[in-house]
């Protein structure tokens, strides 16, 4: 049996054995971002505007905003919480 590979940035690669039943989710979504994009959706964020109007505004669907959201708070790029996981 194989292993799928991912690229990462080098912090976390998961290895998954392949099996059979291995499912990449939102393969069909687009995760990446212009930086430009990424610093508009984060000053739209920090300045009251929800996340299906970011997606509105960007042509993006609100899960892919979601997604630049949570790595915009990793960065600490966004002061405006998102919700509460705790």
């Amino acid at each position: 049996m194989g292993v799928v590979k991912f690229k990462t940035n080098g912090k976390h690669v998961p290895m998954l054995k392949q099996t059979g039943n291995v499912r990449i989710v939102h393969e069909d979504k687009e995760f990446a971002f212009y930086e430009d994009q990424l610093d508009r959706i984060a000053n739209d964020w920090n300045n009251g505007m929800r996340m299906e109007d970011l997606a509105e505004q960007e042509g993006r669907l609100p899960l892919e905003i979601l997604f630049a959201l949570t790595e915009l708070a990793e960065e600490d790029r966004i002061t405006r919480p998102m919700g509460y996981i705790y």
